[in-house]
């Protein structure tokens, strides 16, 4: 369960690669329309809340990214260079793996299609919805989720900015399941602290996070199979964080650009 995005372009692939005709499904997020508005309402909400440096930030991961894969697929076939960034639609075209676009990926019918596949596991890495009970409960070993921070101190839907923005030395990656409809909450199955990279932007440090993950992920899902995955309570470790959207303030006291083009261009290349 995913979103065409540069954070799937990125990482998804090795992940696919990794399992070969194991993964029997992607579910993608339809991001714009039903309860999160069009387009332009969208653009006009975050606008007003975030600013112009955030809207860019996000039209690279949702927007740019697809129009600059289409000129680095033509360039690395000339250079005949390895492809590096793969839309969803590649992805399911190369591993013939279907995929399933939704608006609600909690409705019925679609949690009737998804329950035709009799999963094992389901996996969101960057998705945009609450993953709901009925869910939850479909697969026989569960649901895990790929979150690019580390838990519970970062919760919530941007995980690498919010550290690099309360200017922590370090940032993770948390790989945990979701058993309760409680937003990054579930027991946690692995997690790496990697260093911030000075200079290097938001965009920069989210491909380098999620591209860390999949390996990471790749261990989980082969403990889980064999019996050996172990997970650790959050609660333990207390409450947490969630941050969500930043405000225009927030964003004042970042030290780093939120977008580099250098770290954008360098993922396909």
């Amino acid at each position: 369960m995913t979103l065409d995005s540069l954070y799937s372009g990125v990482a998804l692939h090795s992940l696919v690669r990794q399992f070969p005709e194991r993964i029997s499904l992607i579910c993608a997020s339809k991001r714009y329309g039903a309860k999160y508005g069009s387009f332009f309402q969208q653009l006009r909400r975050n606008w007003k809340h975030s600013g112009y440096s955030f809207v860019n930030y996000l039209s690279y991961h949702f927007i740019y990214y697809y129009v600059f894969l289409h000129i680095a697929d033509f360039i690395n076939f000339i250079l005949k260079r390895e492809k590096k960034v793969y839309s969803l639609r590649q992805l399911s075209k190369k591993f013939n793996i279907p995929v399933l676009e939704t608006e609600n990926p909690n409705h019925s019918t679609v949690v009737k299609q998804l329950e035709e596949f009799n999963p094992d596991i389901i996996i969101s890495v960057y998705f945009d919805h609450v993953i709901r009970k009925s869910i939850i409960e479909l697969p026989k070993f569960g649901v895990i989720n790929v979150h690019t921070a580390l838990l519970p101190d970062y919760r919530g839907p941007f995980p690498p900015l919010w550290p690099i923005l309360k200017k922590e030395q370090t940032v993770g990656v948390s790989v945990h399941y979701i058993n309760s409809e409680r937003l990054d909450t579930g027991p946690i199955l692995a997690e790496k602290k990697f260093p911030v990279i000075k200079g290097e932007s938001v965009l920069g440090a989210d491909c380098r996070l999620v591209k860390e993950a999949m390996p990471m992920l790749s261990d989980v899902l082969l403990q889980i199979e064999n019996g050996t995955a172990r997970a650790v309570d959050q609660e333990a470790r207390g409450r947490g964080f969630y941050y969500s959207y930043p405000a225009r303030a927030d964003l004042k006291h970042l030290s780093v650009p939120l977008v580099s083009i250098k770290d954008f261009v360098k993922q396909y290349f």
